[in-house]
């Protein structure tokens, strides 16, 4: 490895420069697990999405900064081009604004929201009955699954809902006058299965959470 040039009176251009020279500790392997040269990324892709359009592209070199969700974002726009998912399964971006606009809460607050769940994982969403709880959380699921492979599934619990229903359980099924008794799986193994065949992240909505005799089946 040789000196890098640094002769550049830009600045922008100077950050993808180092005045050191390089050793050999600096040196690692590199694995390439694809390549892009028969599908390459567009500019005008990255330029036309929301989430890449702010990425600092366009000047001459190889290395450019990213941030956690653009980067993740190229990685399914290349996972597209090279067929590994595929474009039709893929949910439209749903933004921020859009978001807002639709919920008429703050962007802001929606972002306070947005960073909790993807923290915890899980959030509860409280109030009186008819306050839109359900339709924002539909919402919020719209967000986190935009641009994604992954999908959003909605579970109404009632007070007759049980382990059988969320979880497993052996049903009496008729069979040519006859009737059997096969292990079927509840809408929560059924959510995990195909979740299991999707790239990207998926979420389960449990609406009248409360009405439901958690702990007889929740807590199995």
């Amino acid at each position: 490895m040789s000196d890098v040039y640094n002769d550049y009176d830009d600045e922008t251009q100077m950050q993808y420069a180092s005045k050191r020279e390089n050793t050999k500790s600096d040196r690692c392997r590199v694995t390439f697990d694809s390549v892009f040269l028969d599908t390459p990324i567009l500019y005008e892709t990255i330029k036309n999405n929301p989430i890449l359009k702010n990425l600092k592209v366009g000047l001459q070199g190889t290395n450019f900064s990213a941030t956690k969700q653009q980067f993740d974002e190229l990685l399914k726009i290349a996972a597209v081009e090279i067929g590994v998912i595929d474009q039709s399964i893929i949910n439209p971006i749903y933004t921020f604004e859009d978001l807002s606009q639709n919920t008429g809460f703050e962007i802001k607050e929606l972002e306070r929201w947005i960073k909790a769940l993807k923290r915890k994982k899980q959030v509860i969403i409280y109030g009186p009955p008819g306050t839109g709880k359900t339709y924002v959380a539909e919402l919020l699921a719209k967000h986190l699954i935009g641009g994604t492979d992954g999908f959003c599934t909605l579970v109404q619990f009632h007070p007759a809902y049980a382990y059988e229903d969320f979880m497993q359980g052996i049903r009496a099924i008729s069979n040519d006058g006859r009737l059997e008794y096969p292990m079927v799986k509840g809408r929560f193994l059924d959510f995990c299965k195909r979740a299991t065949e999707r790239k990207d992240k998926c979420i389960l909505i449990i609406d009248e959470i409360n009405r439901a005799n958690l702990p007889g089946f929740l807590v199995n």
